[in-house]
């Protein structure tokens, strides 16, 4: 076999969770473990009650990352993947398990 034909669009991000006493009511810290082969990572911000992406975050260079400007006392979900820059051409990983989580109320 190949092993150039491996194809880094079927690999996720694992362990997404968020970094020790970092979520409050308007801001979370999320890391997840590294992958070996990402240039960088991309967070999507998600309404957990109907799916709609709020934001995405792109360009992300380590491996957690800090949401701020959140909404007190709100229900948030968060999946994230690699980008691999290749040739010059984006390769994305798949999207991780999410994370999903209610902000502190003020």
């Amino acid at each position: 076999t190949d092993t150039k034909e491996y194809t880094f669009s079927k690999r996720a991000v694992t362990d997404l969770h968020p970094a020790k006493n970092s979520a409050t009511s308007s801001r979370i810290t999320l890391a997840w473990d590294k992958l070996k082969t990402a240039d960088s990572y991309q967070i999507k911000l998600i309404n957990p009650n109907n799916d709609k992406v709020l934001e995405i975050f792109r360009g992300i260079e380590a491996t957690k990352y800090t949401l701020k400007g959140l909404t007190a006392d709100t229900s948030y979900r968060a999946i994230v993947r690699g980008v691999i820059r290749k040739n010059g051409k984006k390769t994305y990983s798949a999207w991780s398990s999410g994370y999903k989580w209610t902000t502190a109320s003020d």
